[in-house]
């Protein structure tokens, strides 16, 4: 919970996993809010998700009608369909995490770093 409040900001990549979050994501988060049911400390939250489909895992979103509820200050959400045709990292990537994507910066399609760009600046 300190680096929660240590941060600036904090942006979640969500892997999906038969259409919602994981269950590493739901148990860390479940321990995270015993300690402190205001768990995003009203810090700015971006949500972020992809999958190969072309829902883009839009339904583990879900988890951001709960956010205000513990304490975010919820900037926006991004959801990427099909993860295959918008990967810098080619068709034997599936498993690479979104957060990667955005450390490369200029690797990222435009659109989706745009689009990612407004939403944390907001």
């Amino acid at each position: 919970m300190y680096k929660i409040a240590e941060s600036e900001a904090i942006i979640i990549s969500f892997a999906e996993h038969n259409g919602s979050y994981s269950a590493a994501y739901k148990n860390l988060f479940d321990w995270c809010s015993r300690i402190n049911p205001k768990v995003f400390q009203n810090k700015p939250v971006v949500m972020l998700v992809t999958s190969p489909g072309p829902g883009g895992a839009g339904r583990v979103l879900a988890a951001t009608t709960s956010a205000p509820y513990f304490d975010a200050d919820l900037k926006g959400s991004l959801s990427i369909p099909s993860f295959y045709d918008n990967s810098p990292f080619g068709s034997d990537s599936a498993y690479l995490p979104l957060c990667q994507m955005c450390l490369k910066g200029n690797a990222i399609p435009t659109h989706i770093f745009l689009e990612l760009n407004t939403l944390i600046s907001l």
